[in-house]
């Protein structure tokens, strides 16, 4: 599957109250969890940091979707966050790692 629509995500009964915006700038190894298509020309991955964070970040059309609709769930990336002008970071880059380059993150839960 490419990513979940947003009623095809409400109706999996996955559990996404756990993930909140990423707000750090920097490069993170983390777990691609879930992709979702956004109301507009972008598409959200879900992404389990090997710190525990779990963060949201979107990646817009014009920027090919950064690739992510064509990554496997579960997936290890490396994200790289820059900030914008206004000090807002954003998704600069996720590249897909090889499996054994990082440590395998915790699984997705919900109560």
């Amino acid at each position: 599957m490419r990513a979940y629509s947003r009623n095809q995500l409400m109706m999996s009964g996955i559990c996404t109250d756990e993930y909140s915006m990423n707000e750090r700038e920097g490069e993170f190894v983390g777990r691609l969890d879930i992709k979702v298509w956004g109301k507009g020309p972008y598409v959200l991955a879900f992404i389990t940091l090997e710190d525990g964070d779990k963060i949201i970040t979107a990646a817009w059309q014009r920027d090919g979707y950064r690739g992510i609709p064509e990554m496997p769930e579960g997936t290890m990336v490396k994200v790289t966050f820059k900030n914008s002008n206004t000090g807002v970071p954003y998704l600069r880059k996720i590249e897909k790692l090889e499996p054994g380059t990082a440590e395998e993150v915790g699984e997705n839960s919900c109560p």
